[in-house]
């Protein structure tokens, strides 16, 4: 079940929230879970969604450069790595993104990133090592507002780190890397 136009999941009190079953979970096919790359899946609802004021679509940030625009990730994950407390309420922390050289020093020699650091990931933090997302947050958005349309664009979606709130960046999977086996999934039989 995906539930969705919900911030608060501690409370029964949901007017406008959106229930719809999963028929199908769609995983990127180079995806191997000993390994830590292509880390993404797309779920198939039941039916459309409808866009109301809790509900809207985000689109696809489709520049493969880094943007150099401020990012914000959010969740329901931990609020630190020595507690396993989740938390109720959507959370969200304003990151920038890491240099992919500071990155990859970050995460060198890891069993689970035999080539490193790819261009199909991307790194970001909080300069301070204050702000980051936790375990239960992953699959989550990284999103930015680049443009002067109004709307955010998925840039990434959370992969892993190393801690919590820590000075080391945290890794997204780049979604610019993916619009083709995304449009191919979403579209199938578009030419």
């Amino acid at each position: 079940m995906a539930r969705m136009g919900v911030i608060d999941i501690g409370t029964s009190q949901w007017n406008d929230k959106t229930d719809m079953r999963i028929t199908e979970i769609i995983k990127h096919p180079d995806y191997r879970r000993s390994k830590k790359y292509h880390d993404l899946a797309l779920l198939r609802l039941e039916r459309s969604i409808e866009i109301n004021q809790n509900l809207s679509p985000i689109c696809l940030y489709t520049e493969e450069e880094d943007p150099s625009i401020p990012l914000t990730v959010s969740g329901w994950g931990t609020t630190s790595a020595t507690r396993d407390e989740k938390s109720q309420i959507l959370l969200k922390a304003n990151l920038s993104v890491v240099p992919i050289s500071r990155c990859k020093d970050s995460y060198k020699n890891w069993l689970k990133l035999p080539k490193e650091i790819t261009d199909e990931q991307i790194c970001a933090g909080d300069s301070k090592g204050l702000h980051d997302a936790c375990q239960g947050d992953s699959g989550g958005p990284l999103q930015g507002l680049p443009y002067r349309d109004g709307f955010y664009r998925l840039v990434g979606i959370t992969s892993f780190g190393r801690g919590c709130g820590s000075a080391e960046p945290g890794v997204y999977i780049r979604i610019a890397k993916y619009l083709d086996w995304i449009e191919d999934v979403v579209w199938p039989n578009e030419i």
